[in-house]
């Protein structure tokens, strides 16, 4: 005697049937942005080496790496001098790395300011590449999957932290303090699809802050966390301190056509 399937057995027939036949009902696959022909070879050869200059008493000395004098706008643009003087860059303790505004001298120095927002970003970067003939666009909509043949235009992704003024939080439960810290932070497309980067003074990296390749620096795992040994004191209650850079602010993805 042969019996009847049972309703539930025909029923995953049917969901098997719809996702494995049915392309339009199955989860779709995430857009990849398009390579653009003026991307960069992935290479941390250059700045991960040793010949940093630092400024002692008026004085150039070499006693470091390219590591320490770079950052990520240096890196995402592969400004590896100075573009509008063609000089290595020179480090102090008052000094982190090529700013924004800084190549057009259209701004302060961003470390004073109070808020760091994606339009003040993108204004002192806008400004810095017209100082050097550069093409700086930003990609929405259709535009951000367009091919892209100019031999001389790469892309890069402009990040902003959640909180765009200095803030803290305190956590009753754990015993942390959050210290979240404003910021900015760039990538830039390889020549391979992936996407890589450089924290401040730190190596350059192609992997997110969960240690996974980058596809989509919009969308990659942007949050950073370190632990100090510090302890605040706060209404009685001992809180251990962490640093959180949290990127999840407005950002977006912008071409650069070089000269």
């Amino acid at each position: 005697m042969i019996r009847k399937p049972c309703l539930c057995v025909l029923l995953v027939l049917v969901i098997v049937f719809e996702i494995t036949y049915c392309p339009t009902l199955s989860k779709s696959k995430e857009k990849r942005i398009p390579i653009a022909s003026g991307a960069f070879k992935y290479s941390s050869d250059y700045w991960n080496v040793y010949d940093r200059i630092v400024i002692i008493n008026g004085q150039e000395v070499k006693v470091g790496n390219v590591m320490f004098a770079t950052n990520c706008y240096a890196y995402a643009f592969n400004f590896k001098k100075n573009p509008k003087t063609g000089e290595k860059y020179c480090i102090d303790n008052n000094n982190i790395g090529l700013q924004p505004g800084e190549l057009s001298k259209s701004s302060s120095y961003i470390p004073k300011m109070t808020k760091i927002t994606k339009s003040e970003i993108v204004g002192r970067v806008a400004s810095d590449m017209q100082a050097i003939n550069y093409k700086f666009t930003e990609l929405k909509g259709k535009t951000l999957y367009s091919k892209i043949k100019n031999k001389k235009t790469s892309l890069v992704c402009l990040v902003t932290t959640k909180y765009p003024k200095f803030k803290k939080v305190f956590d009753k439960k754990k015993k942390i303090a959050y210290y979240y810290l404003k910021d900015y932070h760039w990538y830039r497309q390889d020549k391979d699809g992936y996407w890589s980067h450089k924290r401040g003074r730190t190596k350059v990296i192609r992997v997110d802050s969960k240690k996974k390749k980058i596809k989509n620096p919009i969308k990659c795992n942007k949050t950073y966390v370190t632990k100090t040994n510090t302890i605040i004191r706060k209404d009685g209650i001992k809180y251990k301190k962490y640093y959180v850079y949290k990127y999840s602010g407005k950002g977006g993805i912008f071409k650069v056509k070089r000269k």
